[in-house]
């Protein structure tokens, strides 16, 4: 069966991401080796954003939140102030940064578009995904993200059950149509895949997302 739709992760898919993770997790490493000089701040900090991963979720936001709770912890609440408005600052600079793509991404995109339905899914936060999809400039070849919770239920039915829930994310409904259950995926990993991924646990989670692409069948 062909594939006629391709659905694509966003984040080191399309464009990089884990390299902002990398160099603000580094500066955390600098701020706080003046507070605990012995403290394995990346060990502590990945601790926290896995516990963290059902409240929060994924992406910036929630890597900001975990890095403030890391300081305090690391320094039993004694950080001043000042150096948490830093973090805090890391992290709205983060949700600026431009969106640079990934080599070949333009023209891939343009290629695939002539004979496939192209959909952006996210299991990230969608304001922060929607934002980084309007300054990449490929905001045309992706109208409407999908969270991937909503594409987790849509699926084997076909490529009408695609349109529906695209439809439903168009009129901002609370979710697809009921009844979808599954979808046929393969996995294959992009070009760039050497860009590192960032921290995985045991069970293969990553709290800032992985790099995937992925073509449906339907």
């Amino acid at each position: 069966m062909p594939i006629r739709v391709v659905a694509f992760d966003g984040d080191d898919t399309l464009w990089h991401n884990e390299t902002h993770f990398n160099f603000t997790q580094a500066a955390l490493r600098d701020l706080l080796r003046g507070h605990a000089p012995n403290a394995d701040v990346d060990a502590r900090l990945f601790e926290t954003e896995m516990a963290n991963l059902s409240l929060y979720g994924y992406g910036i936001k929630s890597f900001t939140l975990s890095m403030i709770e890391t300081a305090l912890e690391i320094t039993d609440g004694t950080i001043p102030a000042s150096d948490l408005k830093v973090i805090l600052d890391w992290g709205k600079r983060m949700l600026r940064e431009p969106t640079e793509l990934l080599e070949g991404v333009r023209e891939t995109l343009l290629g695939m578009s002539q004979n496939h339905q192209l959909l952006l899914i996210t299991k990230g936060d969608l304001f922060d995904q929607e934002s980084k999809l309007a300054r990449s400039g490929l905001a045309e070849r992706f109208p409407h993200p999908v969270p991937r919770d909503l594409a987790a239920r849509a699926g084997r039915r076909g490529f009408g059950a695609w349109r529906r829930l695209v439809q439903a994310r168009q009129d901002h409904r609370a979710g697809p149509p009921a009844g979808l259950a599954g979808w046929a995926a393969k996995p294959v990993c992009p070009p760039q895949a050497t860009i590192s991924a960032g921290p995985e646990n045991e069970e293969g989670l990553n709290p800032r997302g992985r790099p995937s692409l992925i073509g449906l069948a339907l």
